[in-house]
C-alpha cells in the first residue's frame, strides 16, 4: 500500500505554494454526500490521480492511465471530483467512479499555453477552464456553455 509521509506544516506549506501558483494539482475534500469520503487530500500525479487520507496519509485509490492531469478540483456539495487532463475534462465520484467524461473544449493552444487551470463554482456545480488563451465554462454535465477565445 502506498502512504504519503508528511506534517501538517510541509501540508500547509505545499497548500500555501498552490493558491500562490493558482494551479490546482492538490484538492481536499472536507465536505462530502457520504462521510466515508470527507476529509481526503487528491493529488495530481503525471497520469492520475491519488486521493489520500489527510490523517495518515494512506493512499486509499489511484485513478490511473487518464493522461496527463493539469488540475483537480473538488466539488463537495455534489460529492464530485473534476479532472482537466490534455485530452478531456473527466468526473468522478468520491468513490473513483467515472460519472461524465468530455473530450478537451480547447481548439486553440501552443506549446507556452498548454497548462489548463480549473476553478469550480460549488452554487451551480459548473467549472472554469483556461489554458491562457482560451477561458471555457462547463456546466455540471460538462456541456460547455461559454467559451471566450484570445484572452492573452
Amino acid at each position: 500500500m502506498k502512504q504519503f509521509h508528511f506534517s501538517f506544516t510541509k501540508l500547509i506549506s505545499m497548500l500555501s505554494l498552490f493558491i500562490v501558483l493558482s494551479a490546482a494539482q492538490i484538492s481536499l475534500s472536507f465536505a462530502a454526500p457520504d462521510a466515508d469520503f470527507n476529509s481526503a487530500l487528491w493529488v495530481a500525479e503525471d497520469n492520475g490521480v491519488l486521493k489520500v487520507t489527510t490523517s495518515n496519509g494512506n493512499v486509499l485509490f489511484e485513478i490511473a492511465n487518464i493522461g496527463r492531469v493539469d488540475s483537480v478540483v473538488t466539488d463537495g456539495e455534489r460529492g464530485r471530483l473534476w479532472v482537466a487532463t490534455q485530452t478531456g475534462v473527466h468526473v468522478y465520484n468520491f468513490a473513483g467512479q467515472q460519472l461524465l467524461t468530455t473530450p478537451t473544449p480547447f481548439t486553440v493552444t501552443t506549446q507556452e499555453a498548454d497548462d489548463i487551470m480549473m476553478v469550480i463554482d460549488e452554487a451551480e456545480g459548473s467549472v472554469w477552464l483556461t489554458n491562457e488563451l482560451e477561458l471555457i465554462k462547463l456546466d455540471s454535465n460538462a456541456t460547455v456553455v461559454f467559451k471566450q477565445t484570445n484572452i492573452d
